[in-house]
């Protein structure tokens, strides 16, 4: 069943993508293959002490967000807007499916949908109650 609407959490190691209208579908997991640890800027020494962007990790999102119409990019750090950067400059066919760009620090899955879903005005039923 095709997910209509997605919130993206993710940061410089890995990215979580949580569908918000299909709750049977699985949480997809993506990683980086860039190591944990921050580079230190030097004094005297060129370059900025950034990593870079990882263009793979990058484009295992992208075709992650295919699969949806709209998704909610959220995180810590400067990754998220590098990714969307990175879809309007690589894939702009895809750049219309990013809706937003918000700062969330480590939510967990059940805060990030609660999230996503006051983002796209969306009601989870499986917590509402029932009037008696």
């Amino acid at each position: 069943m095709p997910v209509t609407y997605a919130i993206i959490w993710m940061d410089h190691l890995g990215a979580r993508v949580l569908p918000l209208d299909n709750t049977e579908s699985v949480v997809q997991e993506i990683s980086t293959h860039l190591t944990g640890s921050h580079l230190k800027h030097k004094a005297n020494v060129p370059g900025s002490g950034h990593k870079g962007v990882d263009h793979e990790y990058f484009e295992r999102l992208a075709t992650a967000l295919r699969s949806v119409e709209a998704a909610l990019i959220a995180g810590p750090g400067t990754t998220k807007a590098e990714f969307k950067n990175y879809i309007e400059k690589k894939h702009p066919e895809a750049g219309h499916r990013i809706a937003g760009v918000i700062a969330a620090d480590h939510p967990s899955d059940s805060g990030l949908r609660a999230i996503g879903n006051g983002f796209f005005n969306l009601t989870d039923t499986r917590f509402q109650r029932v009037a008696p």
